[in-house]
């Protein structure tokens, strides 16, 4: 509006013509602004854009400046329609909306955006390491609060891995969220600190939570690799997690009385190979009166620690069972 109904004044000199005025200037305003937005959504959304479309919009950007530039400088240069063109140029360019990469719920990179991203570095051709959480207790999880206390630790663990290790979360898989990296020794840094992290419970939903997770890794790339391969890979291993939660009892993270059914059967039917087995029995004292004294949290840290105990006691010489 400021350029269509503001004063423009032309000025005839013997090194060219040129305009000036209110709207010349409403012009330039526009134009700062263009850039600004055209930066903010570079930096936003820089893993989600196709690197040549993301290459094509800096180039266009560094035009773009370069030119009003030389218009302000030397205004009957009569750049400004070159750059008015790369402004709606780099719009163009812009155009895919990359909202359609980022999940609204929890604000983290969903698939598409992680099979951008996996496009690029497989064209680029480096190696590179593919670290997946895979969160555990998932399943259990049922209606509207429970899955909004998804969304909440997904973006907490996002927001957790932003801020120490500077990286980005793909939420690839319902129970899977996956990370991109190239630095071996940042690789094995974030394996140690993200154990230690879920260790420790998660403010999620204004309570505390365990959440229970392991880690598969991935190197790449390998021969024939390609994205729906990788993604293949992926889905594999939140089904590994899956099937390794139904053995394990969710409050003390040891194996639960299915794996302790199926580890007899097993042993059951390979008793000429197996050799001789201890069983050991036990018994946890005092637990109700514990429960009926102190509630049923001090309960449950009682069965945790004693859990946490026998499990250090056997080390890899045996398995603990509840």
């Amino acid at each position: 509006l400021g350029i269509l109904y503001s004063g423009v004044e032309y000025i005839m000199s013997p090194r060219g013509n040129y305009s000036y005025g209110p709207g010349v200037y409403c012009l330039y305003i526009c134009v700062v602004i263009y850039i600004i937005f055209i930066l903010y959504y570079l930096v936003r959304y820089w893993n989600c854009i196709m690197k040549m479309k993301r290459n094509s919009m800096c180039n266009s950007v560094i035009l773009i400046v370069l030119f009003f530039g030389i218009q302000v400088i030397f205004p009957y240069a009569l750049t400004s329609c070159l750059g008015i063109t790369l402004v709606f140029l780099c719009i163009y360019e812009a155009i895919e909306n990359p909202g359609e990469y980022v999940e609204k719920e929890s604000g983290v990179y969903n698939r598409f955006g992680f099979a951008r991203i996996l496009d690029d570095r497989l064209e680029e051709n480096r190696p590179f390491i593919v670290l997946d959480i895979i969160l555990e207790d998932w399943d259990s999880a049922e209606g509207n609060l429970e899955q909004q206390y998804r969304y909440d630790a997904i973006a907490k663990i996002d927001h957790y891995v932003k801020a120490y290790f500077r990286q980005d979360v793909y939420h690839v898989l319902d129970n899977c969220l996956s990370i991109v990296l190239h630095d071996k020794r940042l690789y094995a840094r974030m394996v140690d600190e993200l154990e230690n992290r879920f260790e420790r419970s998660w403010t999620i939903g204004n309570q505390e939570r365990m959440l229970t997770m392991h880690l598969a890794c991935t190197h790449y790339p390998e021969e024939g690799d390609s994205e729906s391969l990788i993604l293949t890979r992926i889905n594999a291993h939140a089904k590994e997690g899956a099937v390794r939660l139904a053995y394990i009892d969710s409050l003390t993270s040891v194996k639960n009385r299915n794996g302790y059914d199926r580890e007899s059967m097993r042993l059951f039917e390979e008793k000429e190979f197996v050799g001789s087995i201890w069983c050991i029995m036990l018994d946890v004292n005092d637990l109700k009166i514990t429960n009926d004294t102190h509630g049923h949290e001090m309960g449950d840290v009682l069965l945790q620690n004693t859990a946490k105990i026998l499990q250090e006691s056997v080390g890899g010489r045996g398995t603990v069972y509840r």
